[in-house]
């Protein structure tokens, strides 16, 4: 049996995004494109709220990813079949896909 390390986390990627489209958007309406006007309470919760979730997002995947890498090393070997195949998804904040591979 083959082991694999993955954590796919798509949300940072998506969130960070997000959070990059709304901010240009305050900048235009209501931010530093036009300091005429200041952008209300009501209309920055939207930002905060995608930039929240981007940083838990990064640091589930950070966690998950260190996890792994401890459980690799520190658990024991398992016998491993003649014949392994295995998929794999994998994410990156600019692109995802899946790997696949194997031993026969």
């Amino acid at each position: 049996m083959t082991r694999s390390l993955t954590a796919p986390r798509l949300g940072p990627g998506v969130f960070a995004g997000l959070s990059e489209a709304e901010d240009a958007s305050l900048a235009s309406e209501c931010g530093r494109d036009n300091p005429a006007t200041t952008c209300t309470e009501s209309r920055v919760e939207t930002l905060r709220l995608y930039n929240t979730v981007a940083d838990v997002s990064w640091i589930a995947a950070a966690a998950a990813g260190i996890t792994g890498v401890i459980l690799l090393f520190a658990l024991p070997p398992e016998a491993s079949a003649t014949d392994a195949a295995w998929i794999t998804p994998w994410a990156s904040p600019v692109a995802g896909g899946l790997a696949a591979g194997g031993s026969f």
